[in-house]
């Protein structure tokens, strides 16, 4: 059994609160750590315990790399905003 902790946030197309529907959002180093985002660019994903850095993608964009941020066992950890430009 692999402790677990929820990772959110938010990938948004040059900072629009809107419009962000099915953006790709992964971490990189963890194969099966991948999804999508809703119409308001966010996100959710369960994730081992320990540091991870979270990147969002898209089309015509630059991939936008967050912080490194600490996942703990059965809590649920909130990044600030990744914005694509």
């Amino acid at each position: 059994f692999t402790a677990v902790g929820t990772l959110t946030g938010r990938v948004l197309l040059g900072g629009r609160p809107q419009g962000n529907a099915g953006l790709p959002v992964r971490v990189p180093g963890l194969e099966d750590a991948t999804t999508v985002t809703d119409d308001e660019g966010g996100f959710r994903l369960e994730l081992p315990v320990g540091s991870h850095r979270v990147e969002g993608v898209a089309p015509g964009h630059l991939a936008v790399v967050s912080p490194v941020v600490e996942v703990r066992r059965g809590e649920t950890t909130t990044l600030e905003p990744l914005v694509l430009k």
